[in-house]
């Protein structure tokens, strides 16, 4: 039997006007992998749904299928990253621009404890105050509630919406879906994307300057 497209959105949202039929909701990595499996097992589509950049829905779907919401597994993923930095540079960044998947108190406090400050915003629920201070906060938190609940803030975050514009440049240089399998060939292909790009903005930077 063909599958059909549901006609209603209660199992989330697709690209180009179509539902899936249900959305997944991992919130690590290892659920990801484990939902991947299943879903696969059980003869599904997959639709992968990001937070909302250009990168978004990729192509439009071909087959009716489930959404998988990876948002989630951005929780738990600022420190990691900041290590990473650390000990390739030997110093973290002053400033840190995160979406809000990667909000999680313990890494904003752990940021602050290494000199860094996270600029990540928050949506307030049943119409609370997400930057009100809290009794439990901690130094990096204070610290972030009071930033994000200015103006200054709010500046700085915008920078970050710079970012929308490489991913569209990607998409114009094809990279709608990857192509290849396992993570050292994927990271392969995002860095070549990185090293056209970087290679491009040299040559735009060097024309201007002449």
């Amino acid at each position: 039997m063909t599958a059909t497209w549901p006609d209603s959105p209660i199992g989330g949202r697709l690209g180009d006007g179509r539902h899936a039929t249900a959305t997944d909701r991992p919130e690590t990595v290892d659920a990801l992998r484990d939902v991947v499996v299943a879903r696969v097992a059980q003869g599904q589509a997959l639709h992968p749904q990001g937070g909302g950049t250009a990168l978004d829905y990729g192509l439009p779907p071909r087959a009716p299928g489930v959404a998988i919401d990876t948002r989630g597994c951005d929780v738990g993923q600022l420190r990691p990253m900041l290590e990473q930095l650390q000990d390739r540079y030997g110093r973290t960044p002053s400033w840190y621009l995160a979406d809000g998947g990667f909000r999680q108190f313990a890494d904003i406090d752990w940021a602050w404890s290494h000199d860094t400050a996270a600029v990540i915003p928050a949506q307030g629920r049943d119409g609370k105050d997400p930057y009100a201070p809290q009794p439990n906060d901690g130094p990096g938190v204070t610290v972030w509630r009071e930033l994000m609940s200015g103006a200054l803030g709010q500046r700085m975050y915008w920078v970050r919406s710079q970012l929308e514009c490489l991913f569209a440049q990607m998409r114009q240089r094809d990279l709608r879906q990857v192509l290849v399998r396992g993570s050292r060939k994927v990271r392969c292909v995002m860095l070549l994307h990185a090293l056209a790009h970087n290679l491009l903005c040299g040559a735009r930077l060097r024309a201007q300057a002449v």
